[in-house]
């Protein structure tokens, strides 16, 4: 299994496809398409991108090695934590933004 394997596994597991796993990652999709295809392997920033906006651990995503997601067990959060967290995860920026803003105020209302 190569990165472009991987790439295809976590799209996969995230059920986007390559342009809207792309555009949540900030990386073009005519690059994010050589990624996955096999054509071109990823530079540091997209794999870093990709790692921050999924939460991927690296190691993984460049060998295969360890877990695909890196950070805070899932067990510690409840099952509708969970879901936000992974509906967030999976938000365009300009949904994230909005999030963002509501969640500020709704904060702001709860003081």
């Amino acid at each position: 299994m190569n990165i472009s394997d991987r790439l295809n596994q976590l799209i996969e597991l995230k059920k986007l496809n390559i342009k809207d796993f792309a555009e949540q990652c900030d990386i073009p999709y005519r690059s994010m398409y050589n990624y996955v295809r096999g054509e071109r392997e990823p530079n540091l920033e997209a794999l870093s991108k990709i790692g921050q906006t999924f939460n991927v651990n690296l190691n993984w995503l460049i060998t295969g090695n360890g877990e695909i997601f890196k950070g805070v067990s899932n067990k510690l959060f409840s099952v509708e934590e969970n879901q936000l967290i992974e509906a967030y995860r999976t938000m365009g920026m300009e949904v994230k933004d909005a999030f963002q803003i509501a969640f500020k105020a709704i904060k702001t209302y709860t003081k």
